[in-house]
């Protein structure tokens, strides 16, 4: 067992570096701003998750913001392998006695989802779904006053048009 061990540990020692050496991509190739992930994405699909506590409709959400990408200037079209997805979820806050304090805390993400190529230099092309560009928010709301999250709704995507934008400029 321990000849068996010793020669696995050289082979491993005999091939990290090379692999190691293979794997290194230039520094040049390195993306350090999310938004230069954005450029030259073309159509983009939108998908609205919410949870039935809101006082507007995933319908609603959609169809905002599908029309502010038009109005930027960005073909929407459902079939995309782009997807602007947002997705929301809340839980009830309660105290620590169990009594409900009638307020939901949420968390919500925008992402921005395309087809990648995963680069780890395997013969085969290798292909997934992986969020290029992304923004999160949470807060804590009254039941009753579920409308304004919608302010931090319009404020993502806003954010989202603009980091778009800095990197696609209208012509």
């Amino acid at each position: 067992m321990r000849q068996v061990f010793s020669l696995l540990a050289m082979s491993i020692a005999a091939v990290l570096p090379a692999a190691a050496a293979q794997s290194q991509l230039p520094r040049s190739n390195l993306i350090t701003d999310q938004r230069e992930l954005l450029r030259g994405l073309g159509d983009i699909s939108v998908s609205v998750s919410l949870p039935s506590e809101m006082s507007f409709s995933e319908r609603t959400i959609q169809t905002n913001f599908e029309l502010r990408l038009r109005q930027t200037g960005i073909t929407v079209d459902e079939r995309s392998g782009n997807e602007l997805a947002l997705t929301m979820t809340t839980m009830h806050n309660i105290d620590d006695g169990g009594r409900d304090l009638g307020s939901l805390i949420y968390s919500v993400d925008l992402d921005m989802l395309t087809m990648v190529q995963i680069a780890d230099f395997r013969p085969e092309m290798r292909l997934t779904i992986a969020p290029v560009w992304s923004t999160s928010r949470f807060g804590i709301v009254g039941r009753s006053r579920t409308a304004e999250v919608r302010e931090t709704l319009d404020d993502m995507m806003s954010r989202f048009l603009n980091d778009y934008l800095a990197v696609n400029p209208r012509r």
